[in-house]
């Protein structure tokens, strides 16, 4: 069975702590994770994640983008 996990995050200092990658990595082991943030993500915290997640991050805004042009074409 092909599994989804929406992971939604938020930090105020645009920090991907330790424990939220090792809840990502141990979620990537039963399910395709996609992690969405409500603020900004570095290219280095990115990197703390990609292993892990699909997509390699999506930020509020993009969702939105994502959102707005789903059924455009």
């Amino acid at each position: 069975m092909k599994r989804i996990c929406l992971f939604a995050g938020y930090d105020k200092n645009n920090i991907i702590h330790d424990y939220v990658v090792y809840y990502l990595k141990e979620l990537s082991s039963v399910s395709d994770v996609y992690y969405m943030a409500d603020n900004e993500i570095s290219d280095e915290e990115k990197g703390k994640i990609l292993p892990y997640v699909n997509g390699g991050g999506y930020t509020a805004l993009t969702i939105r983008n994502m959102t707005l042009a789903h059924g455009r074409n």
